[in-house]
């Protein structure tokens, strides 16, 4: 619902809202315009609240170094107002063997290239999703953990 009113030759907007199926959500932005600037006064989306699928886990057998994929970590978000855009960070610092394949994805796996025979290695990462108004938020903490099982002697199948 929206309510319009003229005051004193100038607009005043009472309410915006949708009925939904559990009552009344506000949602929306209001501008003020004038000849030169629109300038956002008010916005109802509610706060970004972020969960995550769990950490990502992946392993090969090669008697000889590898790259090995881990498994899919998925984002969910419920609040802000979509479109949303995500970054993926490295928390533990830079690493030229790991990668992010889908940096900027709500789901997306890691690699780590050079993975020696016998080897576990791990990285840490986070995402930080923004919303259109701007809004952002940032994931719990996620480990990706990969393994090389070859040259642990014996020939692999």
């Amino acid at each position: 619902m929206i309510e319009l009113r003229e005051v004193s030759g100038m607009t005043d907007i009472g309410a915006i809202g949708v009925r939904g199926e559990a009552g009344v959500n506000l949602i929306g932005e209001v501008y003020l315009r004038d000849t030169d600037s629109s300038d956002l006064v008010w916005s109802a989306a509610s706060p970004l609240i972020l969960g995550v699928s769990g950490d990502a886990y992946g392993a090969g057998a090669s008697n000889f170094s590898i790259s090995v994929v881990t498994s899919a970590v998925t984002i969910t978000v419920s609040g802000g107002q979509p479109p949303y855009s995500v970054v993926w960070n490295r928390l533990d610092g830079p690493d030229a063997f790991w990668s992010v394949l889908a940096p900027t994805a709500l789901t997306t796996q890691f690699r780590r290239t050079d993975v020696a025979p016998g080897d576990n290695e791990s990285a840490t990462y986070s995402a930080t999703v923004t919303d259109v108004l701007g809004n952002s938020a940032t994931t719990s903490t996620i480990t990706a953990t990969v393994a090389n099982y070859g040259g642990l002697g014996g020939p692999l199948p």
